[in-house]
């Protein structure tokens, strides 16, 4: 996949990220500190700052190499994390919600939206239910992000698993 994404444009963008190439450049943490607070906090977290709507990224670079990394951000939807998986659910209502699945049981089901809003909503409301492939996150294009962005927060995110996620 890393690969093809050296030859592919992504699909309906006219950018080219090239993984290679991110990683060639010149990061700097203190810059990719200020994109991840601009870009990502809204729903990702990192130490105390951040908000917990996405995965839980205080130690990311433990468990990514920066090739890994910079291929989870400029292709979000290809691994899902587990239980980050996004559902639309409509409703007898004409209602239609996005979100995570917390829970489901035999009476409702619970949804978490990208606000951060918990909703519940009875079984027997639900005209229709699907699990979406596409991940909740935006690509790259759509957040606005430039290579030298990517490069400075993986950067950031690689030195906050050295630290252990303190700040």
């Amino acid at each position: 996949r890393m690969q093809a994404g050296n030859y592919f444009k992504r699909p309906g963008s006219d950018k080219n990220y090239s993984i290679n190439e991110i990683l060639k450049m010149t990061a700097d943490a203190s810059r990719g500190k200020q994109v991840f607070t601009t870009r990502c906090a809204s729903c990702h977290k990192v130490g105390s700052e951040g908000n917990t709507i996405g995965p839980d990224l205080t130690t990311i670079g433990k468990k990514f190499d920066k090739p890994a990394l910079l291929d989870a951000i400029i292709n979000p939807s290809a691994a899902i994390v587990f239980g980050y998986e996004a559902w639309m659910v409509n409703t007898k209502d004409g209602e239609s919600l996005d979100g995570f699945l917390l829970s489901e049981n035999q009476d409702a089901m619970v949804i978490k939206d990208v606000a951060g809003q918990k909703h519940i909503i009875a079984l027997n409301k639900i005209t229709s239910k699907k699990k979406q492939e596409k991940s909740l996150m935006p690509d790259p294009v759509s957040n606005g992000l430039t290579e030298q962005n990517l490069a400075d927060v993986t950067a950031y995110l690689k030195t906050q698993a050295d630290k252990g996620g303190a700040h």
